[in-house]
């Protein structure tokens, strides 16, 4: 917790993540973001990441599973293929 505190905080929250349970980044942000996310994956907490456009979701689970929903079967298949140097278990596709 303390890393995350002092992320936290070189990104301008003060608040406790109680408080706040969320942190917004810019485009221009990508490496403050892949540095947050990797807090979860290494330490199993539930964390989510939405983009903006909202055409997908992540869910990393502290039962040490990531989950990715999508919003459209493109999206889907795409995200897919994105992934699969991590040998994602495909679901099936439903509306």
């Amino acid at each position: 917790m303390f890393m995350i505190e002092q992320m936290r905080i070189a990104q301008g929250e003060s608040k406790p993540l109680i408080e706040k349970p969320g942190h917004l980044f810019d485009r221009s942000e990508a490496v403050a973001l892949q540095s947050f996310l990797i807090l979860p994956l290494l330490f199993s907490w539930d964390a989510y990441l939405a983009p903006e456009s909202g055409e997908y979701f992540v869910f990393n689970s502290h039962d040490e599973f990531v989950s990715v929903v999508s919003s459209t079967q493109r999206t889907h298949e795409k995200l897919l293929e994105d992934l699969r140097i991590w040998d994602p278990i495909p679901s099936e596709w439903t509306r």
